[in-house]
């Protein structure tokens, strides 16, 4: 019986570690998609003024065909 005991508190303090590490990794995640949708974080598209400089310049056809 003291060894099924003994498993059990093992298995079931692996469990209680999990699950701290996913309610951790969840948390972060909520966090970063917060953030992202507030137009926060490291984002590899450039904003403002420096984006329009970054983007290719837009080709009006009609001009070019005249």
């Amino acid at each position: 019986m003291q060894e099924k005991d003994a498993k059990y508190w093992t298995l079931k303090q692996s469990a209680d570690r999990n699950e701290k590490i996913l309610k951790k990794n969840v948390d972060e995640n909520q966090a970063l998609k917060r953030q992202l949708a507030s137009g926060g974080g490291a984002s590899s598209a450039p904003r403002g003024a420096a984006a329009a400089e970054a983007l290719p310049q837009k080709r009006d056809f009609k001009q070019m065909r005249a």
